[in-house]
């Protein structure tokens, strides 16, 4: 037996530390959370969690990665969730794509607490979605003690960020449950609520809430935000709580629209700051030190400039105490707090329930007043298109608040504005290699960190190369460098493509699971699209066999076929490649196949040479096939090779002479339904019997998966430089130089050098 040591069994357990007492310093169980599987296993295990448990998930991926997490649905009852980080700066706290859609009810013993700080939260989905919010208790009872969202950063979010809608009860009367404290606090919210479909408050809480804490926040690129906070669901006045409601030194650079810029007859969509009516009587708001201000032109959603709102309340609620002191407001947006509070009486004179109780509005100023009239990059707000806006400390907002306080929220200040930089990235190469920039800005800045990651489409793992990377001007041989912007960056890549390429299709931008009809080669000879490759799905027409196994071959049509980003998933991530899949039907999969067609351009090429890796993890014929066509009619087999279960193979042959010099000729990959077959081991599916054979039954039911990847043809592409692309060659600089280096017409014939690169014209 093989003996476990004491240091092994220390290392087996890492991610995780069990504590004897529950308190913020000694939590239940700590997870150290760095994949999926990390966060996953978090969550079930919080499933378990009692009241008084505290389960902390400290959150530890590389910067830089956004985490797709997905969508999760904690079962969990009571304690303490806390998920956090040790990284501070927003700019740099680990980002996740995550929706919490909680599946039980809470315990109604008030003890449930959820606290996130330190992170930044992405809806799974995006902003874009139809619908969506990042944590979400939809028609759950919800008694919480507390819910924290600290120093986080909430973007790409479709509606809102935190939503809990109340469960019914059999008479289908919503059961108001009871947040003790909500506090929402450093965060930077933005980029969300972008589509007119998704006019949502940001923060909606469907309970009833005795306290709420929203201090030092900034609030932006939100065009279709409808409040930054919403008391929902409750009836007016109906908590029964005298709650009370902290608004303090936030940053809100966002409005409403008027109309609707698709022309959809929706009505004006105003902003309301807080809409908080569901406050029970006599609770006190505290708004102190806000800066409420619509966008200008240039520094969002500049398209739907010319719809913002004007007029908008800054608080609704009723029966209330309200004391606000050094608010900016936009007025030409926005109402003063004074002019959001209701009338006494109505029209008739009849004494109005929800007029305030006290009012006391102090030191209201416009943003002239407050020093924040020119939102021009330099002066005020910086950066203010994309990810940031910044005020210097040294302004006269700083101290303009209550008691010397800062206007707005803290966060948003800076000692000195950024120092603009700029990138400029070359490729002295082919055509086909690109670049990008992470993370991805409209301006960059002195002291920025990027990772630059360039996309020369080889596959080293499979041995598939179709340039050489020569290094950076600067002497750097990384493909993925990181870079601290210390000064405008100028790098040129130089790489030397091989001269041989008719075409290849690594897949890459193939990023989810899909079906698709053709797929377009990446990279293709001069990138001339005249030479541009193309797959199609060739499928076995079943539309009348209404699930019968057919007598006699099928026709064979035009149709889908099955994208995958990574096969296969048990492979290193390094041997994982993006495949077409051939799904071939059941009831036809012994009779036809369905099949890969590519279309070819070769004119003035010979000597051509096909490759491309097959496999299955499924079942699928051993013998996969390679063939040609001069008319797409006729088939010539060129090469076959075959297949293992789970393992890729070489598919590759040298094509008849016939295919060289033509306008377009055929291949196809097909698999030969005359060979035996190739199952899955997987017990779990059930092909193969205890004695390794195949069981039929289960076989015959099931379709044929095959799939195909890395698909290059290669050639002497000599004869095609001048004859196809003709006067193209002296578009985009391209002047023709003999090995002398003097320059001769685009016409001549031997060796010639442009843009770098040696070839031969015949």
């Amino acid at each position: 037996m093989k003996k476990i040591t004491l240091l092994a069994l220390v290392a087996l357990f890492a991610p995780v530390v069990m504590m004897a007492q529950a308190t913020w310093d000694n939590p239940t169980r700590v997870d150290t959370i760095k994949v999926k599987n990390d966060f996953t296993a978090f969550i079930t295990a919080c499933n378990s969690a009692k009241a008084g448990d505290i389960y902390k998930a400290v959150c530890a991926w590389d910067e830089g990665t956004v985490l797709n997490i997905g969508n999760v649905k904690p079962e969990m009852t009571a304690g303490t969730m806390w998920i956090t980080s040790e990284e501070t700066d927003l700019d740099k706290v680990p980002q996740m794509l995550i929706g919490f859609d909680w599946a039980k009810d809470l315990a109604d013993d008030g003890q449930f607490c959820l606290k996130v700080e330190n992170c930044g939260f992405q809806y799974r989905a995006g902003a874009t979605a139809t619908s969506g919010q990042i944590f979400y208790f939809n028609k759950r009872h919800a008694t919480m003690d507390s819910l924290v969202i600290r120093n986080c950063d909430l973007s790409n979010f479709a509606r809102t960020v935190y939503r809990s809608v109340p469960k019914a009860d059999d008479a289908g009367v919503n059961v108001i449950k009871t947040l003790g404290k909500l506090v929402f606090e450093g965060n930077r919210v933005h980029y969300g609520a972008i589509s007119w479909g998704n006019w949502w408050p940001m923060i909606y809480p469907g309970q009833g809430v005795s306290e709420v804490i929203i201090r030092n926040n900034m609030f932006y690129d939100l065009p279709y935000g409808r409040y930054v906070y919403q008391a929902g669901y409750a009836p007016e006045g109906g908590t029964g709580v005298e709650g009370q409601f902290y608004f303090e030194n936030n940053t809100i650079l966002m409005a409403g629209l008027v109309g609707a810029p698709n022309g959809e007859e929706f009505g004006d969509r105003k902003l309301t700051v807080i809409e908080a009516k569901q406050f029970g009587i006599g609770s006190t708001f505290y708004i102190n030190n806000n800066i409420v201000m619509a966008p200008m032109a240039g520094t969002y959603a500049a398209d739907l400039k010319d719809y913002y709102q004007t007029d908008a309340p800054f608080l609704s609620a009723a029966a209330c105490l309200v004391y606000a002191n050094n608010n900016v407001i936009d007025q030409d947006h926005f109402q003063t707090i004074t002019e959001s509070k209701p009338a006494d009486t109505d029209a008739e004179g009849n004494y109005n329930e929800s007029a305030w109780y006290d009012l006391s509005e102090q030191n209201t100023m416009t943003p002239a007043e407050a020093g924040l009239d020119n939102w021009e990059t330099g002066v005020v707000f910086q950066d203010a298109s994309k990810s940031q806006y910044w005020m210097l400390k040294s302004s006269q907002a700083y101290t303009a608040g209550v008691d010397g306080a800062p206007l707005g929220a803290e966060i948003g200040y800076i000692d000195a504005f950024p120092v603009p930089a700029a990138i400029n990235i070359t490729i002295d190469g082919p055509e086909y290699i690109t670049y990008e920039i992470m993370p991805e800005k409209t301006q960059y800045y002195l002291g920025d960190e990027i990772t630059v990651i360039l996309n020369d489409h080889n596959n080293a793992a499979h041995d598939v190369i179709i340039n050489e990377f020569q290094g950076w001007s600067d002497g750097n041989t990384d493909l993925t460098r990181t870079i601290t912007v210390d000064g405008d960056v100028n790098l040129t890549a130089k790489f030397q493509g091989r001269d041989d390429i008719v075409a290849f299709f690594d897949m890459s931008t193939i990023t989810k699971n899909t079906n698709q009809s053709t797929y377009a080669a990446d990279v293709f000879f001069n990138m001339d699209e005249a030479y541009q490759a193309v797959a199609y799905g060739i499928v076995a027409d079943t539309t009348g066999l209404n699930g019968e196994t057919p007598a006699a071959a099928v026709a064979m049509v035009n149709g889908n076929f099955q994208t995958r980003p990574a096969k296969f998933g048990e492979d290193a991530p390094e041997l994982q490649i993006p495949i077409i899949s051939r799904r071939t039907a059941a009831a036809v999969k012994a009779l036809q196949r369905d099949h890969i067609v590519i279309a070819l351009n070769t004119t003035n090429m010979s000597e051509l040479q096909f490759s491309c890796l097959v496999g299955t993890d499924n079942n699928a014929a051993k013998v996969q096939a390679l063939e040609f066509s001069a008319d797409s009619t006729a088939w010539t087999r060129v090469a076959t090779v075959e297949i293992e279960n789970g393992k890729w193979g070489k598919l590759e042959g040298v094509l008849p002479a016939e295919a060289a010099n033509q306008e377009k000729v055929w291949v196809r990959i097909i698999g030969d339904i005359t060979s035996d077959p190739v199952v899955t081991p997987d017990a779990g599916v059930g092909m193969l019997k205890a004695d390794g054979t195949i069981d039929m039954d289960v076989y015959n039911a099931a379709d044929a998966f095959e799939y195909i990847g890395l698909i290059m043809v290669t050639g002497n592409t000599a004869n095609g430089i001048t004859d196809i692309r003709g006067e193209q060659q002296t578009v985009n600089n391209g002047r023709f130089y003999n090995l002398m280096g003097q320059e001769v017409p685009a016409g001549t014939r031997g060796i010639l050098i442009r843009n770098g690169k040696k070839f031969v014209v015949k």
